[in-house]
């Protein structure tokens, strides 16, 4: 009975050592599987100010995670005595991995609207104040003056002009479907320092 139970002991071992093996060719799932899609991205870039390629490598590993789930992972497998049903699994796993990379791309697309909204309320404060006719020749200065100051900080709103213009590109470069009110108002607020200047 002692050396049965080693022996089945010793065959348990082996099927199960096949089942160990199965789950640590797909460990790669685990990480974008234990990310939240939602708390992850807010928490990846809390004040906005992460480089475009921190951004870049995470959708890229994210992808290359889907890519391999895509393509690698089966609906089943007959491991041993056991048969691994993975359809499911793989479905889910296709969605939150989708869900993780739109979320990062959404977050990009708030950053860049967040700046354009905020450029294009400048210009339009600016374009104001420098339509008013002045009265008096200190209104005149003051005229003057303030457009000294705009013409000042034009560097600083070019700056975030062209941020916003990178991540416009980035959103391109990993395909996001910007709507038509996005790209109407981010051209309308590249032609305002024209206006304005």
């Amino acid at each position: 009975i002692e050396e049965r139970r080693k022996k089945l002991n010793e065959e348990l071992q082996q099927l199960f050592e096949k089942l160990d093996g199965f789950l640590e060719n797909n460990k790669y799932i685990e990480k974008a599987l234990s990310l939240d899609s939602l708390e992850y991205v807010v928490n990846f870039d809390p004040d906005n100010k992460r480089p475009l390629d921190d951004y870049r490598k995470e959708l890229n590993e994210l992808q290359a995670i889907l890519q391999k789930v895509n393509s690698e992972l089966n609906p089943s497998y007959n491991i041993s005595l056991f048969k691994v049903a993975c359809r499911s699994f793989k479905d889910m796993s296709i969605a939150h991995i989708n869900r993780l990379i739109n979320s990062f791309l959404h977050q990009m697309r708030s950053i860049m609207m967040n700046t354009i909204k905020e450029l294009h309320e400048e210009y339009d404060e600016i374009s104001i104040r420098l339509q008013k006719v002045p009265d008096t020749p200190e209104d005149l200065a003051e005229m003057l003056q303030y457009h000294e100051q705009i013409t000042q900080s034009e560097t600083e709103r070019s700056k975030r002009m062209e941020s916003a213009n990178e991540r416009f590109r980035f959103l391109e470069e990993f395909k996001y479907n910007l709507e038509n009110e996005d790209f109407s108002y981010r051209f309308e607020t590249l032609q305002m320092p024209n206006k304005v200047v």
